[in-house]
């Protein structure tokens, strides 16, 4: 891979080879396959162009395109090489374009085009390269099989005859002498190393600096690389200039020519590491004049955020009351309607209609203008608005919630009866759960015996006949509450879920009571039958130990028993076993059941019997 070197001012050296590949075969490339063919109209006997001018061979790819070498050596310089290349904005869009140089990506490049074409544009190349602009018919670069030619009209190149030394620059003033082009080299290497000096020392004032530098610093810093900045561009016009004029030396001036293009490298370099750290610093500053303005603007919105809070929690807390008013004002009417003064109870009710339309107007606007302060809010420094929208949400929380009870006592008129025959049903549940609680504490005290050992049956069945219509009723009033929640209105619905909460703890206090006379119901009974599966055991033992008894004539150590004690001894022995088997099986059925039964009794007294 062919190293990126950034493209230099260069002059030509003097070329002797004729233009219009005139020269084709007196070089060392002469046989090679000719590709592209560089023509001019130039009238001007320039030796850039006179080094330029011939045909060129395809020699590889740089950058994705191909690049091409001229094939004719230029006598007297045969060691010049002359190459055709592209090179792309890897090292920025001044350096990108195709090129004339000595070398692909070299130092001494002698023309430019900065288009970026598949192959050399044929048009459009300056001379030399850092020119003002191309002049027209300065340069032609054409596939060798369409024939070199150039210009309107299809006119030729002016043909030139082969020189072996340049004529003087167009202007007709004579070229620097070796000595005038020594002395331009002296002058422009001690300004550029002055100038290297002092960009260094400037960047090493700058970098060490951050955000903590402060914007005093961090501006006297910028100003000093921006000073610099300025210096190296005018240094390196003045090295353009130098350029140019070591060039009107001719051939006697190319080593000075060469010198002078290798300090432009040196400007470039230092151009860059200014440019980058100006940028750095800039942003540094940049960022702390932000902050600064941030911190500015987050105490003014702080500071009207401050002062637009208390008129606003004032109207919410006005809404808020004015709600409070119409409950107060409604609940002595459901709690005890009057039923005689008709006229009395109808007044009551309108005012009470009236007071909620005097609290909805209240909300309404209380709203409005909470809404009008959000808008507000979403304009002010970030942290401030953050305080901001969460205090005015929770203010438009709460005029939600004033709005939810409001809603009720806006026909509350038309409701009223229904409102009243829900009280009524609430004072009944009130009062069965209060019985409830009552018989769950008593057989709660009951089952407490268990606590000191095993309770007796009477003591599990009584205890049982409380707990039981005390738990059917806690369920019923559950399934109640959960029906009127669906219709209830807010005023309504509150006072359901705080007596579903207490329902719910009277049921869990049934729940813990019907545990332990679970838990003792179940001890009984696997006393009961682990006393009955002892008995089994033993009947089974004992029919064990009657087949030994049937068994003993055959072990008095007679060898042969008498006939009839035999067969009596025989028939005992058969009449022992049988009853011995069926109580054996007996045992293992009865256990085998209790066992599977006992798998569906609590965890510890599936432990206890196990």
């Amino acid at each position: 891979m062919l190293r990126p070197v950034a493209p230099r001012a260069g002059a030509a050296p003097a070329a002797v080879a004729a233009r219009n590949g005139a020269a084709a075969g007196n070089g060392a490339g002469a046989g090679q396959k000719t590709i592209m063919r560089v023509t001019t109209q130039s009238k001007q006997d320039e030796i850039g162009l006179q080094t330029l001018v011939g045909d060129y061979a395809e020699k590889g790819t740089n950058h994705g395109k191909k690049f091409y070498q001229k094939t004719q050596k230029i006598p007297g310089h045969e060691d010049i090489n002359v190459f055709l290349y592209y090179w792309d904005a890897r090292d920025g869009a001044d350096f990108s374009g195709w090129w004339f140089g000595d070398q692909v990506g070299g130092s001494q490049v002698w023309a430019r085009c900065a288009q970026h074409t598949a192959a050399p544009p044929r048009v459009g190349w300056k001379v030399p390269w850092d020119a003002d602009k191309a002049e027209p018919g300065i340069l032609f670069v054409d596939p060798a099989s369409s024939g070199a030619g150039g210009g309107a009209g299809g006119a030729g190149p002016v043909a030139v005859a082969p020189r072996s030394a340049p004529t003087p620059a167009a202007g007709g003033g004579a070229g620097a002498s070796p000595a005038a082009a020594q002395a331009l080299v002296k002058k422009a290497t001690g300004e550029v190393e002055t100038l290297e000096a002092a960009c260094q020392e400037a960047l090493s004032a700058s970098k060490p600096l951050t955000a903590a530098s402060g914007e005093e610093a961090l501006s006297e810093a910028h100003q000093n690389l921006q000073k610099q900045q300025t210096a190296l561009a005018a240094a390196q016009k003045s090295l353009t200039q130098d350029i140019t004029e070591a060039r009107k030396g001719g051939v006697s001036a190319t080593p000075s020519v060469t010198e002078l293009s290798k300090l432009s490298p040196k400007l470039r370099v230092l151009q860059t590491g200014l440019a980058a750290e100006a940028t750095r610093v800039k942003s540094l500053f940049t960022k702390l004049q932000a902050g600064a303005a941030d911190a500015k603007k987050e105490a003014e919105h702080a500071k009207e955020l401050e002062e637009s809070l208390p008129p606003a929690r004032e109207i919410v807390s006005a809404a808020e009351d004015s709600v409070e008013a119409v409950g107060m004002m409604a609940a002595p009417l459901v709690a005890d309607p009057p039923d005689d003064d008709a006229d009395l109870l109808k007044k009551a009710l309108e005012e009470i209609e009236t007071a909620a339309a005097e609290a909805q107007t209240k909300i309404t606007e209380a709203r409005s203008e909470i809404n009008l302060k959000l808008q507000g809010a979403r304009k002010f420094a970030p942290e401030t608005r953050k305080t901001a929208l969460t205090e005015f949400s929770s203010m438009q929380q709460k005029l939600t919630e004033a709005q939810k009870k409001l809603n009720p006592f806006k026909s509350f008129q038309k409701e009223f009866k229904a409102r009243v025959q829900a009280r009524k049903s609430l004072q009944e549940l009130m009062e069965k759960l209060t019985t409830a609680e009552l018989e769950v504490e008593k057989a709660k005290m009951m089952s407490s015996a268990a606590d000191s050992g095993q309770m007796t049956e009477d003591e599990i069945s009584s205890t049982e006949k409380i707990m039981q219509p005390a738990k059917a009723g806690i369920e019923n009033m559950l399934r109640m509450i959960d029906q009127k929640l669906r219709t209830a209105d807010p005023a309504m619905k509150e006072e359901l879920t705080q007596m579903k909460s207490k329902v719910t703890d009277a049921k869990k206090s049934c729940d813990s009571v019907a545990s332990v006379l679970r838990q003792q119901r179940e001890s009984v009974a696997t006393a009961e039958m682990l006393k009955l599966a002892s008995d089994k055991v033993d009947s089974a033992e004992a029919s064990l130990a009657k087949c030994q008894e049937a068994e003993m004539p055959f072990l008095k150590g007679l060898e042969v028993l008498p006939g009839e004690e035999s067969t009596k001894a025989i028939g005992d022995c058969e009449s022992a076993c049988s009853k011995s088997l069926a109580a054996v099986n007996q045992a293992r059925v009865f256990l085998r059941t209790k066992t599977a039964e006992a798998k569906k009794y609590g965890p510890e007294t599936q432990k206890r019997i196990a």
